[in-house]
């Protein structure tokens, strides 16, 4: 009985934290620096988001475009509109927070893609298991990955640091359009574990249940 107790504070406590968070697909077109509460997608909540301009340059503001599910198996897509391109480099350093809704480690995999042109134009990313600085790209936590996707080029799905999953993600961006060139939007793809992997999970927990039923007995 304590346990069913335990359980259902545990839902009632992550159902308050995203208590009105307007789903991301309803905010399509909003600069995401006035989401006080972030927004929801699949089993993902979107918050803290906070982007600045790095040189000065101009630039901004960073928008969604899109949310839903992704071409991968139980992924999620975030598309983000950066209105970056001029006759000089333009930088923005964008950080958010994804949590899981349910406060899980549902958090295992992420991938990246950047639209628009130059060769320089860029969008540079890292996801810590802290908070990362807005100016310097570093957190004092666990860095669970590092990587680049340059205009019209995709990052292929990457599993963190030691196949590790997380309730919370911290992920810092660097967004970059060169001299001549721009950088349009980017996609954010998070991946939760495979069916499978979920399956087998399940099933081992069901195998726990009737160890404990039939010694019960």
């Amino acid at each position: 009985m304590n346990r069913i107790f335990i359980l259902t504070g545990l839902l009632a406590a992550s159902s308050l934290a995203a208590f009105g968070a307007p789903l991301c697909s309803a905010s399509t077109g909003v600069n995401v620096n006035t989401l006080a509460l972030g927004c929801e997608a699949g089993p993902y909540l979107f918050d803290n988001f906070n982007w600045t301009d790095a040189n000065g340059s101009g630039g901004g503001p960073v928008t969604i475009i899109s949310a839903g599910p992704g071409q991968l198996i139980s992924s999620i897509d975030m598309v983000f509109g950066t209105s970056l391109g001029a006759a000089v480099t333009q930088d923005l350093h964008f950080t958010f927070r994804v949590s899981t809704l349910n406060g899980l480690a549902g958090i295992y995999q992420t991938a990246l893609s950047a639209t628009g042109s130059g060769s320089g134009s860029h969008v540079a990313e890292r996801g810590c298991t802290t908070v990362i600085d807005q100016d310097a790209g570093t957190c004092t936590g666990t860095v669970l990955y590092d990587y680049a996707a340059f205009a019209g080029q995709t990052i292929a799905i990457t599993p963190n640091a030691n196949n590790v999953g997380v309730s919370q993600l911290f992920v810092w961006k660097d967004l970059n359009s060169d001299v001549r060139g721009s950088l349009t939007t980017f996609t954010e793809t998070f991946q939760t574990p495979e069916p499978m992997s979920l399956s087998l999970f399940g099933a081992g927990l069901l195998g726990l249940g009737l160890i404990r039923k039939r010694r019960k007995a």
